[in-house]
């Protein structure tokens, strides 16, 4: 599914090759992987994660938070939600 060949998967697993980051990340697709555990895999491997996760309660979000609200009341007579995207 990640088509990929065995020969180079076991390459990756005995270490006698070292995986690219794009490698890591389709991989982590192939296996549905939640968002955190790519990151960790990432990681292990010595590259950036592929992004971030914020809590939206912390008070970095407070700007984000009020600008949802803002949205959702003047959104009012209509039905409205905000979701997260991951």
């Amino acid at each position: 599914m990640a088509d990929v060949s065995s020969w180079h998967i076991s390459f990756i697993e005995t270490g006698r090759i070292s995986p690219s980051r794009a490698m890591i990340l389709r991989l982590a697709d192939v296996l549905d992987l939640p968002h955190t555990d790519s990151n960790l895999l990432l990681h292990s491997a010595g590259y950036a994660p592929a992004g971030t996760q914020l809590d939206l309660g912390a008070d970095d979000m407070k700007p984000v938070r009020e600008a949802l609200t803002l949205i959702l009341d003047n959104h009012n007579l209509y039905p409205a939600l905000v979701m997260d995207g991951s």
